[in-house]
């Protein structure tokens, strides 16, 4: 199962749009969930997104100040 665990909601039509074309893309390989958390403040989005992730699941956190992956080197992370 991949779980997408994501703060805030995106309202631009044309970002739904690629994201539930994507999801329809995935889903026809793995089972795949995505949650939308609420806008909070630091302490509270890190407790709900902890509440949300099990003990045994692989977690992969995505920063805009993270390191750099491109496709092919992100599915070797996640799928090897």
């Amino acid at each position: 199962m991949i779980k997408i665990i994501c703060v805030g909601r995106i309202k631009e039509k044309y970002l739904n749009d690629f994201i539930e074309d994507y999801k329809t893309r995935i889903s026809s390989y793995h089972k795949i969930e995505i949650i939308e958390l609420k806008d909070s403040d630091i302490e509270t989005e890190s407790k709900e997104i902890m509440s949300r992730i099990n003990e045994k699941d692989f977690t992969i956190v995505l920063d805009v100040k993270g390191k750099k992956y491109d496709s092919l080197e992100f599915s070797n992370l996640i799928f090897f």
